[in-house]
């Protein structure tokens, strides 16, 4: 084996070791995993364009957050099923975008309502 190659397998190694090493920390399972990010790579189309190096780190963190809320919905309502934890996984990473997208929209209009309310501000 050449000294390169022998390099980039130890790399990829270490590198799996580490990956394996944060999902069991933070408790997330494949299954979910797998689901989020297949979910992702669909909700990704719904994504307004921005930044590639934003896009990543929303991304990954979509994928992390949706394995784990999709896993902490399916053991609370039904029993931790294997299916519905994937698919709570799947949906979550799917509408994620859309959701995230009409909280921002409709958030400021919502909070000046509130405020008015209260007789905070803006005119009545």
């Amino acid at each position: 084996m050449e000294p390169a190659s022998a390099a980039a397998s130890a790399a990829g190694a270490v590198a799996a070791g580490a990956g394996a090493l944060l999902l069991s920390t933070l408790g997330i399972e494949p299954a979910p995993l797998f689901w989020a990010l297949a979910g992702s790579f669909i909700g990704m189309s719904f994504a307004a364009a921005t930044a590639w190096w934003r896009a990543a780190i929303v991304f990954a963190a979509v994928v992390l957050v949706c394995s784990l809320f999709g896993a902490w919905l399916a053991q609370r309502y039904f029993g931790g099923e294997q299916l519905s934890r994937n698919t709570f996984a799947c949906v979550l990473a799917i509408f994620f975008h859309p959701l995230l997208n009409a909280a921002i929209t409709r958030l400021p209009a919502a909070l000046d309502g509130v405020m008015r309310r209260l007789g905070i501000g803006g005119q009545p």
